[in-house]
């Protein structure tokens, strides 16, 4: 048997930081129901301009006027089944409303509000019960989503009579897998095909012929939740209901490649449902409540503002279910599954944004993998392979960025946020003074062993992933890593050294030079 005898050095660092930002105010909470909970919510503005918030409750719809913030307060109540998941959505003056606990749906004609809403009745005799429903008011047509039912994921509906609605086609073998939510817009679907880990986009031009476009593959995918498209087309944004799996923004203009173009986590790492209304999106992000991403540069979406409705920051499916962002006035409407509607403004702040390169001072070459971080928020990028990040700020103020790279001293940069402006920096890092680990090889009775190649394992909060090296040990057993970008870096960590047959133990001394 043989042993190994050499020397490492070992060090560690921990860094933290958190900031929020909010730009929003709360204008009511309404909790009428908190005995039975709450759902989703979704929105109505009625031909006259007055605006109505539905909030599922745990046995029905609440109907809430909102036109006049002073006196916010429900106006009906449309019971249906005792159960959740309650979904809504409106066509012309119609609420079409879909729960787990019911194979129809039910219709809702709103056309005598404020007064009182009317039951139409209950629609459809459908296999399963329908998760999620969505309307294209454009071609009048209802999508009832069947989550779980791969024979028929998502069934097309016309609405030309909105009170009597028509089957018209469904996504069945080979189209459909599994579909969990919808958009549609402009003759094209997208769902969110859950356990699938994929979105699927469909041309139902002809919506009696629904044809498959693309299939977009989510890379280690969770339960893929919800997706929505920008209104041009370009962007689609979709959710993966699933701990630790982010809200992802895609670009779409060339279906042929689909690109990831950035990614997003709130602080509870699980978000619910996600939508773009212009230059922003917002999220319903469970016990990280409401979030809203300025991305109005999709490579580089900037949390501008947020509102929380309940303590915590668990990853776990309570909390913000829904919201709303659609009203004419402004309005934003978000569901708690415990507190209820809260009827919230926001106030449109914009993002400043940062585009950055680093580089090392005394050569001018780029620094690869640098870690940028905003000290007022908390907000992480890393440098590219050609050196160049992208960061951000919510709104106007003071930003302080660090900037640290393996191997450098860092640094502090202190910029004018402008909100809505964006300005281009360099960033200079000066090289640590430089390491040498050295060792002897020998075997158990002490003789040395030349010849051997030996590794040398380096870890960093600095660095993305294990930094390898390689030596040889020379006729008297002896090696030398040389020029390690280690000496006075309390970040590193020297795991261990070895050999293709041996491993060495760690050992306790550098020298710097």
């Amino acid at each position: 048997m043989k042993t190994i005898c050499t020397t490492l050095f070992v060090c560690v660092l921990l860094n933290l930081a958190i900031a929020q930002s909010l730009n929003t105010h709360l204008v009511k909470n309404v909790d009428d129901y908190s005995n039975i909970g709450y759902t989703d919510c979704w929105g109505y503005t009625a031909p006259d301009g007055s605006e109505y918030a539905f909030l599922g409750t745990n046995a029905g719809v609440s109907i809430v006027a909102t036109s006049d913030t002073s006196n916010i307060a429900e106006v009906d109540f449309m019971p249906f089944v005792n159960g959740g998941w309650y979904d809504m959505k409106t066509y012309q003056h119609y609420m079409y409303v879909s729960s787990e606990s019911s194979n129809q749906v039910m219709i809702v004609d709103l056309s005598a509000l404020p007064d009182s809403a009317r039951l139409v009745g209950f629609y459809g005799n459908l296999p399963t019960r329908p998760h999620n429903i969505f309307v294209d008011t454009d071609m009048g047509i209802l999508y009832i989503v069947e989550d779980f039912n791969f024979n028929r994921s998502v069934s097309l509906h016309s609405l030309i009579d909105p009170e009597n609605p028509v089957e018209i086609s469904f996504l069945g073998a080979g189209l459909g897998t599994d579909a969990h939510d919808v958009f549609a817009q402009d003759s094209v679907l997208y769902v969110a095909e859950g356990v699938n880990g994929t979105l699927g986009i469909f041309d139902v031009s002809d919506p009696a012929n629904p044809t498959l476009l693309q299939r977009v593959s989510i890379p280690s995918p969770g339960y893929v939740h919800n997706v929505w498209v920008s209104q041009d087309n370009r962007y689609m944004i979709s959710t993966e209901e699933t701990a630790f799996k982010t809200v992802k923004v895609w670009d779409i203009s060339d279906l042929n490649g689909v690109t990831l173009l950035d990614e997003y986590a709130g602080g509870n790492h699980l978000a619910h449902n996600a939508f773009f209304n212009g230059d922003f999106a917002f999220i319903s992000h469970y016990q990280s409540g409401l979030k809203i991403l300025d991305v109005a540069d999709p490579e580089n979406i900037i949390e501008i503002g947020n509102f929380d409705t309940i303590d915590g920051e668990a990853p776990v499916t309570f909390g913000n279910w829904g919201v709303y962002p659609f009203t004419q006035n402004g309005l934003i409407y978000l569901s708690d599954m415990v507190t209820g509607l809260y009827v919230v403004e926001f106030n449109h702040a914009q993002a400043f944004r940062v585009n950055g390169i680093v580089k090392d001072v005394l050569t001018d070459s780029v620094i690869q993998d640098a870690r940028i971080e905003v000290l007022e928020t908390g907000l992480l990028d890393h440098s590219d392979a050609g050196g160049q990040f992208k960061t951000g700020f919510p709104g106007s103020g003071t930003m302080t960025l660090k900037i640290e790279a393996f191997g450098y001293f860092e640094t502090t940069v202190s910029l004018s946020a402008v909100a809505g402006n964006v300005e281009n920096i360099e960033v200079n890092l000066n090289p640590l003074p430089r390491a040498v680990i050295f060792g002897t090889v020998k075997n158990e009775n002490d003789d040395p062993l030349a010849g051997l190649t030996l590794h040398l394992e380096i870890e960093s909060p600095l660095l993305s992933d294990t930094l390898l090296l390689t030596a040889h040990s020379g006729v008297d057993g002896q090696y030398t890593f040389e020029n390690l970008p280690v000496a006075g870096d309390p970040s590193v960590t020297i795991l261990s050294a070895w050999n293709s047959h041996f491993r060495m133990p760690a050992a306790k001394n550098a020298i710097s030079r």
